[in-house]
């Protein structure tokens, strides 16, 4: 007798996609619940809103924000308590939206050392010390389990879905080749229809 095909993992079974409802929950959570929320909270929008990579996020200086531009300058990473260079071995530029900068403001008021994010001991923080208080805060809202990383890939997904560029999308994550960016392209709007009309134009 034959043996029956081994069943395959259901999408349950893998990790779970990026959904609209995560990212309405990290952007509005921050503007309702203000700067003294719990620290998941800031770090999901921040990483919505920018993109960076938690190590990065873990890194930033307060001098490394231009406030007159709204701009933040990624010169650093910090991986497993050693700072080094960004992972592209480069540094960049990511323009601010108005809710960030509101909130980094009003964050610099508050703060007591040179780093944005930072412990009560004004030091580096453990990635460990944001992905717990990031989950329960899933949790608390209700919502499904999702990677810290995750909020980074829905950065770039809204961007290519308001029809930026992959290039342009490529230097605000950092990748160091564009293929990296080219796993975004089913979602630019109309990329289908471009494609065919290429063919007679």
């Amino acid at each position: 007798t034959e043996r029956p095909a081994p069943s395959r993992p259901g999408p349950a079974a893998g990790r779970p996609r990026l959904c609209e409802a995560h990212v309405t929950w990290a952007e509005e959570s921050v503007t309702r619940r203000g700067t003294s929320a719990a620290i998941g909270y800031e770090y999901a929008a921040a990483a919505v809103w920018t993109g960076l990579r938690l190590g990065e996020l873990l890194a930033l200086r307060w001098d490394d924000i231009n406030w007159r531009n709204d701009k933040l300058f990624v010169r650093r990473a910090i991986h497993r308590g050693i700072v080094g260079t960004p992972k592209s071995g480069k540094p960049r530029e990511v323009p601010m939206n108005s809710k960030l900068a509101l909130m980094l403001r009003e964050l610099k008021l508050k703060s007591t050392c040179e780093l944005v994010f930072a412990s009560e001991n004004n030091t580096f923080l453990d990635p460990s010390n944001i992905k717990r208080p990031y989950s329960k805060a899933l949790r608390d809202a209700g919502l499904r389990s999702l990677r810290f990383h995750d909020l980074r890939h829905s950065f770039a997904s809204q961007l290519v879905s308001a029809g930026v560029t992959l290039k342009v999308v490529q230097e605000l994550l950092g990748h160091q080749s564009i293929q990296m960016t080219l796993r975004y392209a089913h979602l630019a709007p109309g990329v289908t229809k471009t494609a065919v009309e290429a063919l007679v134009a």
